[in-house]
């Protein structure tokens, strides 16, 4: 793959900034978008540059709609930040956010009627944040690591290891040796949702790619694993402290 080159596409009175990336496995045109609205093509080896653009002039309509669903994202994002150290989400349930600052080895919290009480370390608003974070991802590890206990024994499957990330975008991974990454973030998400990663994840052990053969044994034991892709991709921008 070489580097990536940068160029601009001009129509009518807009300006469209790309870049174009060469794989040589590619087979097809690609066109990304990413968060930050930068326009990402990739292209096989022996395809001309002009091509990708005129590709990328033909999807124009497509582009500016991807725009317009990103920048109501970051709208709805940003509200929620608003209201970011006022509720926060425990395993699909809303709860109010309590802080105790108090002297600790270790951040934990407690789950009230309406609200998780945090027991952290005081010091500025940056550094709780962070040991809110903390203490949901000793959390995230138990719940994560006996769900996927029981899973792994309902697919008949083994896995090696299991690390708890603090990930931006990326929900789970499993390596070639069966060692199985999570976001900590999932333990806000409702427990279907979560065990759907779960057992996307550990069907990676026995089916490494995304084939058909793939989404059927997920299909078996998530069922309903569309839904809960759904609701990941409307409601990941809730999923923050």
């Amino acid at each position: 793959m070489n580097d990536i080159e940068i160029r601009k596409l001009f129509i009518a009175d807009e300006t469209f900034e790309y870049s174009i990336r060469v794989n040589k496995r590619s087979k097809y045109i690609r066109i990304t978008i990413d968060e930050e609205k930068k326009i990402k093509i990739t292209i096989p080896l022996f395809i001309p540059i002009k091509a990708a653009e005129d590709f990328l002039r033909e999807k124009i309509p497509w582009v500016k709609k991807k725009f317009i669903e990103i920048e109501n994202k970051r709208q709805r994002a940003d509200e929620f930040k608003a209201e970011i150290w006022k509720k926060v989400f425990y395993l699909g349930k809303e709860y109010t956010i309590d802080l105790v600052e108090l002297q600790t080895t270790r951040p934990n919290f407690y789950i009230g009627k309406h609200s998780l009480i945090f027991h952290v370390n005081p010091g500025d608003r940056e550094w709780v944040r962070n040991e809110m974070i903390r203490a949901l991802m000793f959390a995230a590890q138990k719940e994560i690591f006996l769900r996927t206990e029981k899973h792994a024994k309902r697919m008949n499957l083994k896995f090696n290891n299991i690390k708890i990330k603090n990930q931006k975008t990326l929900w789970g991974s499993c390596s070639s040796k069966n060692n199985l990454n999570f976001n900590w973030r999932l333990v806000m998400c409702p427990v279907a949702v979560l065990e759907y990663i779960i057992i996307h994840e550990l069907a990676h052990i026995k089916h490494p790619n995304h084939s058909r053969r793939f989404w059927n044994l997920v299909e078996e034991y998530s069922p309903d694993f569309n839904s809960h892709r759904r609701w990941l991709r409307e409601h990941q921008h809730m999923l923050k402290i």
